[in-house]
Order: C-alpha cells, then sequence, then structure tokens
C-alpha cells in the first residue's frame, strides 16, 4: 500500500507535526498525535500548513528516519514525543533491517552523548569484579523464574529452573512449619519469661545483675 509522510506546521508559535499515513492525499487525513490534536484544537487547522515529505510504499519507515534525523523528541518546537513512527496506519508493518539499524545506532549516540554508556575500561573492570561471586538466593530464585518463562533448558548439575517434585514440595512445606513452631514456642518462652520478669522484678523495683531481662533493660 502507497502511503506519504507529512509535516504540519503551526503558522503561529512555528511548531511542528510530523508522521504518515497509508493513503491518498485528498482522503482527509490529518494526523494522530495527542499532542499536536490537542494544538489543532487550541489554534484549528487554518492556522497549520502541510508539507508532503515522501511518497511511496516505505513510507512507515521514512517516516522513522527522518524523525531520528531531526531528533524530534529532544526538538522543543516539535510535537511529537518519539522518534519512533507510532501511530497512522502502519501500526503492524514489518521494519527493514536498515531501519532497525537506524534506530539502533540513534539510541546509542544518544546513550553516548548523555553519559548513559560505560566505557569498554569499565565494562571489563565490572566484569572482573563479578567472576567468581556465588549468587545469592533472591537471584537464583529470579534465575530459575526467568528460565522458566523462557523455556530454558538449564546445564548439566544446575538447580536452574528446577522443578521440585510432589514429595519434595511436601518435605518443604513440613519443614518450613517445623522451624514456624519453633519461632512460636520460642516467643511464648520468652513472652513468659518476660511476663514473670515484671511480676517478681519490676513490680519490687529490683534489678538483678543474673537475670538476662534485668541486664537488657
Amino acid at each position: 500500500m502507497d502511503g506519504f509522510v507529512y509535516r504540519w506546521t503551526n503558522k503561529i508559535n512555528g511548531r511542528w507535526y510530523l508522521g504518515s499515513h497509508g493513503g491518498s492525499l485528498g482522503d482527509g487525513y490529518i494526523g494522530s498525535g495527542k499532542v499536536f490534536r490537542l494544538a489543532l484544537q487550541k489554534y484549528g487547522l487554518t492556522n497549520f500548513n502541510r508539507e508532503i515529505l515522501y511518497q511511496g510504499e516505505d513510507f512507515y519507515q521514512q517516516e522513522t528516519a527522518l524523525l531520528q534525523e531531526l531528533d524530534a523528541e529532544s526538538d522543543p518546537l516539535s510535537y511529537n514525543r518519539k522518534n519512533q513512527a507510532l501511530g497512522g496506519n502502519g501500526a503492524g508493518r514489518a521494519v527493514t533491517e536498515t531501519t532497525r539499524i537506524k534506530i539502533r545506532d540513534a539510541r546509542l549516540t544518544k546513550k553516548a552523548e548523555q553519559g548513559w554508556l560505560n566505557s569498554p575500561e569499565a565494562r571489563e573492570k565490572m566484569s572482573v569484579a563479578h567472576r567468581g561471586k556465588t549468587p545469592t538466593e533472591v537471584t537464583r530464585i529470579k534465575k530459575s523464574v526467568t528460565a522458566k518463562l523462557k523455556g530454558i533448558n538449564p546445564p548439566a548439575g544446575s538447580h536452574l529452573g528446577h522443578l521440585h517434585s510432589e514429595e519434595a514440595k511436601a518435605l518443604i512445606s513440613e519443614k518450613t512449619k517445623q522451624g514456624m513452631a519453633k519461632m512460636d514456642k520460642q516467643i511464648i518462652y520468652h513472652s513468659t519469661r518476660h511476663a514473670q520478669h515484671c511480676r517478681w522484678h519490676v513490680n519490687r523495683n529490683i534489678k538483678s545483675t543474673t537475670c538476662s531481662f534485668c541486664l537488657e533493660v
């Protein structure tokens, strides 16, 4: 399907919006950008001028390329919020490899300019620092869950993505219950001792050097 890339320019303040559309120039299509639509409501269509930048089958890819070339998302005069085609009738179209490379290079360039990318030396230092480290239990669980979701087969001898049997699950559950019961008994024991301490020492205003509770308070 043929289409075109257009740019609307506000005659009053010079702000602009760039988009694409699959159709003919005279089919009445204006634009779908949210910020641009708000500007249309405020100023009216008569205060905008449209220019056609491209016509052909690759209109969707050309829109993205032009947005990145103009760096629309960083331009204060642009109504576009992203350097990528998002609306119009191009949704669902396959992006060419050339466009993917342009998008990737533009993002990497922007990150490098803003200092978001680590230097090769810094990446090597971080790699060396993490070598030989034993992952925490939380990290192992995250890796296990990720492997299960992605269907990754864990390496031999690894518990990555391992599924427990029903017997193992029952054993883990029983051990957990026993541990919780032991903790409850300890809490009751200490609470009882604390109550006895209050009745004997505190109420009599006596502080014993042999009482662990007296030494704590």
